[in-house]
């Protein structure tokens, strides 16, 4: 699954492995929501945008 982002996608090898369970954590206001927030759109949209056409 695409982040929807170069450098997000790039430094996680393409973007996140679906089929599996993924941990957010870090510092407050460090951005984890807005992530989630983000992911959850992306796996909503056509594979023709990265999405998983869900």
């Amino acid at each position: 699954l695409s982040f929807g982002d170069q450098i997000l996608d790039s430094a996680f090898g393409g973007g996140l492995l679906t089929g599996s369970i993924n941990e957010l954590f870090g510092p407050a206001s460090a951005g984890k929501t807005q992530l989630a927030l983000q992911l959850s759109l992306q796996v909503q949209m056509p594979f023709s945008m990265g999405g998983l056409d869900g």
